[in-house]
């Protein structure tokens, strides 16, 4: 298990001496903790905004098959058309 003491999160120099210390210190890790806070949720949302090159690939691919099957209907009916048969 890793290290869990004040020194490893770095607050064991945090000075508890006088309740002028402890209110700092409180404050320093509120604002840590709302730094972390407000740079995951930005995080979130721009991971959020920004498609996956996977997600874009897909759908590239998806549109591709599409038009092939277009054209090889368009190919069918051309021949169909040509020998004079009926659908």
């Amino acid at each position: 298990m890793s290290d869990q003491s004040a020194t490893a999160f770095g607050v064991a120099t945090l000075a508890h001496q006088t309740r002028t210390h402890s209110h700092r210190s409180i404050r320093q890790i509120q604002f840590v903790s709302s730094s972390r806070a407000e740079l995951g949720a930005t995080e979130n949302r721009l991971s959020s905004q920004v498609p996956s090159p996977r997600v874009a690939i897909e759908n590239t691919s998806r549109a591709e098959l599409e038009i092939r099957d277009v054209r090889v209907l368009v190919v069918g009916l051309v021949a169909i058309a040509t020998l004079g048969l009926e659908c």
